[in-house]
């Protein structure tokens, strides 16, 4: 299956979600979704945000030029939210599996679907 596959039907084809996107740790975007841009930038201090999250607290979490009150995080998932929208992060071995849900979407929903897909791709060694 493509990268884009993924995205297009794991994660956003789930209903759970509005965008999604898998970035490597290099920060660049392996795929993403209609609608949807990470820059490397924003994906790399995602990344390093992994390692002491809580730095998150202070400064939000930007994605997609939005910035996300941070509401927890630990070094394999970060949660935010803003308004009736929110994101999941989940961390594997070489990506980052980022999900976006809008109004009417749960951020639960959300985060379980990410996280499914995040684990399954680190069972692949991915």
């Amino acid at each position: 299956m493509s990268w884009q596959t993924y995205v297009d039907q794991s994660l956003v084809g789930s209903g759970k979600m509005t965008y999604a996107a898998i970035h490597g740790l290099d920060g660049n975007p392996w795929a993403t979704s209609a609608g949807l841009s990470i820059s490397p930038d924003e994906a790399k201090k995602i990344i390093a945000g992994f390692s002491n999250p809580s730095g998150f607290y202070a400064t939000g979490l930007f994605a997609g030029k939005t910035k996300y009150l941070f509401i927890k995080g630990d070094d394999t998932t970060l949660i935010g939210k803003k308004e009736d929208t929110g994101i999941s992060i989940y961390k594997t071995e070489k990506t980052i599996v980022i999900g976006i849900y809008g109004p009417g979407q749960q951020a639960g929903d959300c985060n379980n679907v990410v996280c499914n897909v995040g684990q399954y791709l680190k069972s692949l060694s991915y």
